[in-house]
């Protein structure tokens, strides 16, 4: 199962940076960092099931299917903030790491505004008819 590979390689990594962290604290967050990218990469190379679901699900959706790259495109957003702002946390820089969370709620945000300029437009008909 890959989350079990994906967390025993996490504790492994987490281990050993504080084991080196009092002597070489540079490599301690360059092994952190890189150790991040690697689960991450893994992770992302076993999504592609789940957009295969996704693909099919869309294409069945009919007129709903039109806002399944909004939701998509938020989820990877989401999924991308997320990232960076843990790589920040763990380079010792939260206040950018708040940042990015920061950027992704905006960046989010703008993404769905078509959907609320269409959710808007079609209570506005409602009321009026």
């Amino acid at each position: 199962m890959e989350i079990v590979s994906i967390c025993a390689a996490a504790i492994v990594s987490a281990v050993a940076a504080a084991a080196i962290r009092k002597y070489a604290p540079e490599i301690s967050v360059g092994l952190v960092l890189m150790a991040g990218a690697l689960l991450t990469g893994t992770l992302l190379l076993t999504l592609s099931p789940l957009l295969s679901v996704w693909k099919d699900l869309s294409a069945s959706a009919g007129a709903a299917g039109e806002f399944q790259p909004l939701l998509l495109k938020t989820a990877g957003i989401c999924l991308l903030c997320q990232f960076a702002s843990d790589t920040c946390k763990d380079a010792g820089q939260p206040t950018l790491a708040g940042k990015v969370e920061l950027s992704g709620r905006v960046a989010i945000m703008l993404s769905a505004l078509p959907l609320f300029l269409r959710l808007f437009s079609t209570v506005t008909e409602m009321m009026k008819g």
